[in-house]
């Protein structure tokens, strides 16, 4: 590089060096590039402190939601309950329980439900405690109350 730069080139490059500097137009820059960071920070904060409220929201309304496992009942009810108990037993951990944009129609949602129902009754570690206890907590609060502890934990460490 040095073979190729003449006097009058390093003259320039320091001249323009100092009158940069004297300008502060790369300072102004540096503190624009800052701004921006700081900003882009902020938006990463504040989306990952929404998905946190979101998740936490989520959480509080299936803790809302009672488990039901009466063929009956599960056929009268509407579509936001038949998607509120399918989001439940899938959270219960009943495999093969299909998304809720794949089942649009009430009927899909109905048969979709008894299966997960009668999977859950199936599974030996999930009849030990029948559903309804006065006694105490059933099965399923137990199983949602271990969900919304894990749950606690992961959102604990998003912050």
């Amino acid at each position: 590089m040095e073979k190729h730069f003449t006097a009058e080139d390093h003259r320039f490059i320091r001249e323009e060096a100092r009158s940069r500097e004297y300008n502060k137009t790369e300072k102004k820059l540096r503190e624009k590039l800052r701004l921006h960071a700081v900003e882009k920070a902020d938006e990463a904060r504040k989306k990952t402190a929404d998905a946190a409220a979101k998740l936490a929201k989520k959480k509080d309304d299936l803790a809302k939601v009672k488990r039901t496992e009466d063929e009956e009942v599960i056929k009268s009810m509407s579509k936001p309950s038949l998607k509120d108990q399918l989001q439940l037993y899938r959270e219960l951990g009943v495999p093969n329980i299909p998304k809720i944009s794949v089942i649009p129609n009430k009927p899909e949602m109905c048969a979709a439900l008894l299966a997960a129902v009668q999977w859950y009754k199936s599974e030996p570690q999930n009849t030990s405690q029948p559903p309804g206890n006065s006694g105490s907590q059933s099965a399923a609060d137990k199983d949602i109350q271990g969900i919304m502890e894990d749950e606690d934990d992961f959102s604990s460490d998003l912050e």
